[in-house]
Formats: structure tokens, C-alpha cells, sequence
């Protein structure tokens, strides 16, 4: 769970953030794998259940670095909305690296290229 930063060394999540971290997982369509071996599962499962992870770890800024990068076309997308729509739902600030500039403009806010040329707001600026 994503609540091992904040336990003490003999602590066991509460009822309410296993509650919570279970949400999250039903959120990203892993409510079923909730019980299942890490080791177990698919790449992109496994993609996924890390980024519930860190939604679940509720820090202000979140750094992500290629997070789409072990999914199929179908899937990235499904992965970069989660996060975007997570980062905007919990009115977090996020930064994520990617290298497909098509990828880039359409699933952000802002786009920022090499050598610093801006991509203005994204087809859905519902931010």
C-alpha cells in the first residue's frame, strides 16, 4: 500500500486508508486485483497499481517520468487521463516526462518542448 511512509514499523493501515487505497484501485479499474501478488501481474497492472500508489500517498507535487511508458497505445491514454484527471481532482501540481510530443500536447495542460518552445494549452483545456 502507499501508506507505508506513514506508518510507524509495527503499524498496519487503518479501515479508512484501506478504504481509501481500495477506492483509488476501483478508480483505476484494479478493484479486482486488490489481493493479487504484485509479481503477478501484467506490466501495465503493475504500471497502474504504482500510480494508485502514489495518489494515495496524497503529496502536494508529483513527479512521473515516462509513466505510460510499459502500456499499449490504448491504454496510455487511459493512463495519462488517470493522472491528469487525479492530479486535477486533488489540486495537485504534476510533472511528467514524455517523449512523443503528440502524447505530450494532447493529454497536458502545458507543454514545454526541447530548447524550450511552448505548446500552447491542449485540445481539452478543461483545466
Amino acid at each position: 500500500m502507499g501508506y507505508n511512509a506513514q506508518l510507524g514499523l509495527f503499524d498496519s493501515p487503518s479501515a479508512a486508508q484501506r478504504q481509501n487505497a481500495l477506492a483509488i484501485l476501483g478508480r483505476f479499474g484494479l478493484a479486482d486485483r486488490a489481493d493479487v501478488d504484485f509479481g503477478t501481474l501484467s506490466q501495465g497492472q503493475k504500471q497502474l497499481v504504482l500510480l494508485a500508489r502514489s495518489m494515495v500517498q496524497e503529496a502536494p507535487v508529483m513527479l512521473m517520468d515516462e509513466p505510460d511508458s510499459a502500456l499499449d497505445f490504448t491504454n496510455r491514454h487511459h493512463m495519462l487521463r488517470l493522472i491528469r484527471d487525479s492530479i486535477h481532482s486533488q489540486q495537485r501540481c504534476g510533472l511528467i516526462t514524455l517523449h512523443d510530443r503528440r502524447r505530450s500536447c494532447v493529454s497536458s495542460c502545458r507543454c514545454y518542448m526541447a530548447r524550450w518552445r511552448f505548446c500552447p494549452m491542449a485540445a481539452d483545456s478543461s483545466w
